[in-house]
């Protein structure tokens, strides 16, 4: 069951939705090309491992229960990573707007699943729901294809 959860954590930060930036704002083609290269590097993190966890567990005799814990561990700070890259990017000045509330929704995600683990009730689903349609229509307004 652990194991389970694991993976559906892992697939949970991959959907949801990181670069360098200075303080001048970049054009919307490095803003995105630099967001994507980041959220691509994330993605690839948490695909290797997830792809090695089974090797892993075997290697560190990590139990169903206790690789649950670290490689949940490992996944958020993987997002907390992607996040603290994110917000080093300065986009464009027309999207900035939409780059905030963006960043906003993220770190909502992020910190939900970073919670301990419960059980969420219809009106928490209903929000998460809710959120996760914004956070992709922002996604798709700032043109980024692989955050």
């Amino acid at each position: 069951m652990y194991w389970k959860q694991t993976v559906a954590l892992a697939a949970a930060l991959v959907v949801s939705g990181a670069g360098c930036g200075g303080s001048k704002p970049l054009s919307r083609a490095e803003f995105v090309k630099r967001a994507d290269t980041v959220c691509d590097r994330v993605r690839n993190q948490e695909r290797s491992l997830i792809r090695n966890a089974p090797a892993l567990m075997r290697a560190q005799h990590l139990s169903q229960a206790k690789a649950s814990t670290v490689f949940r561990a490992r996944f958020i700070a993987f997002e907390h990573d992607r996040l603290q890259e994110l917000e080093s990017l300065v986009p464009p000045v027309t999207l900035q707007d939409a780059f905030t509330q963006w960043m906003d929704d993220v770190r909502i995600n992020v910190n939900e699943i970073a919670r301990p683990e419960k059980t969420p009730t219809a009106a928490e689903d209903a929000k998460r729901y809710a959120l996760g349609v914004q956070r992709e229509r922002l996604r798709t307004q700032l043109g980024l294809r692989r955050c």
